[in-house]
């Protein structure tokens, strides 16, 4: 009876090692077919630089001879652009291009891949493109004062600075001291400059404002839609 016991047991014993091995043999062979899988090497140091519909990027490819061209994917994969490689030497290489976009928000993966299918693991780059809608939303810097002066100038006061992204403010205007040869005067005004004078305006005469600002990173400047002043008829 023992005798029967101990082959049913070591029966099982064998069956279960049997089923252990199997299961092994599955993960390793998983575990084959993953490590079998080719990546080239991913983008590095990916820069981006927006500008008024349209962006510039900066990136860096290993040295990785395999790698034949870059893909850039945006709109979930929907659009794409290719950028070739074209190694001169060999090592790390720096590549740039440029494309032109609408305004928008958007999310790139920049993906490397050679000339036999195998590709890298995508690389993703957040940018936001601007346009008229930007624009839309720029005020010029605001003038507290407009106080008429002696000698036909023009004393103004500026508010302080508002946004970091704005880099100066413009005004023009015409000089008519000569009306049969009218001038026109632009003048810069910096952010840290909260007056200016004017000179040969009189009452009655306009001048037009406008700042220019630049968000941070982008390729573009852009002007705030002007603002037009009378100078004020004194009472």
């Amino acid at each position: 009876m023992k005798s029967i016991i101990k082959n049913i047991a070591g029966f099982i014993c064998i069956i279960i090692g049997l089923i252990s091995c199997e299961n092994i043999n599955d993960v390793h062979e998983e575990y084959l077919k993953w490590g079998e899988e080719i990546y080239t090497g991913v983008v590095d140091s990916l820069e981006a630089y927006p500008g008024n519909e349209r962006i510039k990027f900066t990136w860096m490819i290993n040295a990785d001879p395999r790698i034949t061209k870059t893909v850039i994917y945006w709109n979930d994969g929907g659009d794409s652009a290719v950028v070739e490689v074209n190694r001169t030497q060999s090592g790390i290489m720096r590549m740039e291009t440029s494309l032109n976009l609408p305004e928008n928000s958007y999310i790139f993966k920049f993906v490397t891949k050679d000339d036999e299918g195998h590709k890298s693991l995508n690389v993703e780059k957040t940018a936001e493109i601007y346009g008229s809608r930007y624009v839309s939303t720029l005020r010029n810097r605001e003038i507290r004062t407009i106080v008429v002066q002696e000698g036909n100038s023009v004393k103004l006061t500026w508010s302080s600075i508002e946004s970091e992204t704005l880099l100066y403010t413009m005004i023009t205007y015409t000089d008519n001291t000569e009306p049969s040869n009218p001038k026109t005067i632009e003048k810069k005004v910096e952010n840290d400059m909260s007056e200016t004078v004017l000179s040969n305006l009189k009452a009655g005469d306009e001048f037009t404002v406008v700042s220019v600002y630049q968000p941070l990173g982008s390729l573009d400047t852009f002007e705030a839609s002007a603002t037009v002043y009378h100078v004020p008829i004194a009472e």
